[in-house]
């Protein structure tokens, strides 16, 4: 009985941490978002100091990854019907830049191999059908996660950690040493989510004080 009202209370406060985690997280990126709109758009002489790289978006922006978005998504509006869709490649963002616009390392103010943002990367790099794809195993993770948090607690942390990467992604790279963690925390999401919906009710597993697996 101690064990059932334990788990109860578990589940409670988990729902309200997640509650006050997206809450929290929306309103911070609406408030950083409305900040870039109003610098980039609406006062563009104010001296923001060395803020300036990150409220105001230009080719500056973010150590220069201004630069790299705009153009990344300029290469990708002169595709072709079939790049559009599928992409130019992996690891060709430099030699799309000089074989569709023109720049190179010797004409351009920075030098990048890879657009600093995971998602406009997949966008260029496998086209719409590789972005979509890759977007629905991580909203999918995401999601899923959440929604089976009150039926096994632990897969709030994989979600968790799929939305970390994804956020952090938007503004880096895949990393060799960082990126595999990533696919595995969506498989092991996903196991979880299963386990937790395709089962009888009877068969799902329960997490018992100790933290130990236990078919109920």
């Amino acid at each position: 009985m101690r064990i059932i009202i334990q788990l109860t209370n578990i589940e409670k406060s988990l729902k309200q941490i997640q509650i006050a985690a997206v809450i929290l997280f929306g309103l911070s990126a609406a408030g950083l978002i409305s900040c870039v709109i109003y610098y980039s758009v609406f006062d563009i002489k104010t001296d923001l100091g060395f803020l300036t790289q990150y409220l105001r978006f230009d080719d500056k922006w973010g150590s220069g990854r201004g630069y790299a978005w705009t153009r990344a998504l300029s290469v990708y509006g002169k595709y072709g019907i079939f790049q559009k869709f599928f992409g130019f490649g992996f690891d060709m963002f430099r030699t799309v830049l000089r074989d569709i616009l023109e720049i190179t390392s010797t004409n351009s103010p920075h030098s990048f191999d890879a657009v600093h943002n995971e998602l406009i990367q997949h966008l260029v790099s496998a086209g719409v059908m590789g972005f979509a794809t890759y977007m629905v195993f991580v909203v999918g993770g995401i999601v899923r996660g959440f929604k089976n948090t009150a039926k096994n607690p632990l897969v709030v942390i994989f979600a968790l950690s799929i939305l970390c990467y994804t956020a952090q992604g938007i503004a880096n790279i895949g990393r060799t040493m960082v990126t595999p963690l990533f696919f595995l925390m969506l498989a092991i999401a996903e196991n979880f989510n299963r386990t937790n919906t395709t089962q009888p009710e009877e068969n799902r597993q329960t997490v018992t004080k100790t933290g130990v697996f236990r078919n109920r």
